[in-house]
């Protein structure tokens, strides 16, 4: 066989790989969309029947900017019931403490019986435990609500957030719930990494999944005693995905729902949190979706085919005309995920956004694509992952 003849039949290969990965991206955006859909869907609702007692309950490490504008909006939840504030702070060397102190005395100076908030420092790490499970629980065992509420520093909540979930729960005889809110992100880049990291955790996703955000955990108090709580899942990377599995094992019924009109989160705020956070999630949720873990994977992979092609390719681009076609219907496939992560801002460039996120999507999914396999890496070579300046495995 003479080098020419090899270089075509490898160059055939290549090309067929590319139409392949190319191809499965539309029915992977299908499948995400339906999955997505199909969850149901809380929407923010005034209630003036009492409502039992609430425990809110965040977790805080090193976070100080997020907080200044967290927690005026936990203050002015429209809450008809007791509500107690618990700020768990995770051994923070940034302002937390200071951030956390100021806005309570804001808050008791006003003598608000209604809503108070306390803070209150997290143990030291015992032996086995991570530090998010460690500092969700200290707060729940100092907790006095009927309900407990786990949210992170980065949300943002709509006035009835609290009262709408709790309210939802009670009329539906259910233990718990969870939700995803709206996502935000300053720049467009940004928010292209997060459309297209969360197109294809759709995609994997399981239609009856028993998962968990961790953003936002509603939980009768009952019900995590007898659980056992984070504590039950003390070691995992990514105890939500493990809590909600446990739950479920369990037979309790704590769904996980759309609730994008309750709160905003603000998940990365530069490029170095998203790297890991990407390092963390894309590597972690392999150990619950299982098979479903490779659709995500082939569907990056499919996305970011222009990227690579241009980069290691560029010379036989003209010899795959076909696959321009299969690109366009890909683009095409994005645009609901685009209107939701890149034009959701109320502006006059909404659509320019949206379609612009489209077209930088191949170079989003090359970046989620090296987050996710530096991740996987790190953990199966015993790197472990940093998350919140501490290393997980």
């Amino acid at each position: 066989m003479t080098s020419k003849t090899f270089n075509i039949n490898l160059n055939d290969k290549q090309h067929y790989w590319t139409l392949g990965f190319s191809s499965s991206v539309l029915p992977f955006l299908v499948r995400a969309e339906q999955v997505y859909r199909a969850l149901p869907q809380l929407h923010a609702q005034s209630y003036n029947d009492k409502l039992p007692s609430l425990s809110i309950i965040v977790p805080a490490r090193n976070e100080a900017q997020n907080l200044r504008r967290f927690l005026p909006s936990l203050e002015k939840q429209d809450y008809p019931g007791q509500i107690e504030i618990i700020i768990v702070d995770d051994h923070s060397t940034d302002d937390t403490l200071e951030v956390v102190e100021c806005r309570q005395r804001d808050l008791n100076s006003v003598r608000n019986a209604i809503c108070t908030m306390k803070l209150i420092p997290a143990p030291p790490l015992p032996a086995g435990w991570l530090g998010k499970p460690n500092a969700s629980h200290s707060g729940a065992c100092a907790a006095r609500g009927e309900w407990l509420l786990f949210t992170d520093a980065d949300m943002e909540h709509e006035v009835l957030s609290a009262a709408s979930a709790v309210a939802f729960a009670q009329a539906h005889c259910l233990d718990g719930l969870s939700i995803f809110p709206r996502q935000e992100m300053s720049g467009l880049l940004e928010k292209a990494v997060l459309m297209v990291a969360f197109a294809g955790f759709f995609a994997g996703l399981r239609r009856s999944t028993t998962m968990l955000n961790g953003q936002y955990v509603l939980i009768r108090r009952d019900v995590y005693e007898v659980s056992g709580g984070f504590a039950a899942v003390r070691a995992e990377m990514i105890e939500d995905f493990a809590y909600g599995r446990l739950l479920s094992n369990l037979g309790y019924r704590v769904p996980i729902m759309r609730g994008e009109s309750l709160a905003t989160v603000h998940m990365y705020d530069n490029w170095r949190q998203m790297w890991y956070g990407i390092n963390r999630l894309g590597s972690g949720a392999l150990t619950y979706n299982g098979l479903l873990a490779l659709f995500p994977a082939i569907f990056v992979t499919g996305l970011m085919m222009p990227v690579w092609t241009l980069l290691f390719n560029r010379r036989y681009v003209r010899d795959m005309s076909n696959l321009w076609l299969i690109w366009f219907a890909s683009m095409v496939g994005l645009l609901p995920w685009a209107s939701r992560f890149c034009g959701n801002q109320k502006t006059q460039n909404r659509w320019r956004s949206t379609a612009f996120g489209v077209m930088i999507a191949p170079v989003a999914a090359f970046f989620v694509q090296i987050a996710s396999v530096w991740g996987l890496v790190s953990r199966l070579l015993g790197w472990g992952i940093m998350w919140k300046d501490r290393k997980v495995k």
